[in-house]
């Protein structure tokens, strides 16, 4: 039974390793791209919900000097990610 016999050449083995990073490097790409977007949506909620604690906190409480920590750290925290956000993609695209 004759075997066929396959040779390569270097060319095909340098072909062969650059499709092989573009492909990985396209897919570590999609990962952080996706990751981040869970890390900014989660972000969002949890300033949102600081700023949302800290008003009624503010309101409601007998002390609402802790209403208002809550209040300036959901800003600070909504100004921090949104301005890594910001930075994060315009670096990545």
């Amino acid at each position: 039974m004759p075997t066929a016999t396959v040779y390569l050449t270097v060319k095909d083995i340098e072909q062969i390793l650059s499709m092989l990073f573009q492909y990985i490097h396209e897919l570590l790409m999609f990962m952080i791209v996706k990751i981040a977007g869970v890390a900014l949506i989660m972000l969002r909620a949890i300033y949102v919900g600081l700023i949302v604690i800290g008003i009624i906190v503010w309101a409601l409480s007998s002390k609402p000097a802790r209403g208002s920590r809550l209040i300036k750290g959901g800003i600070v925290l909504c100004i921090v990610t949104e301005i890594l956000y910001t930075l994060f993609f315009t670096v990545l695209f």
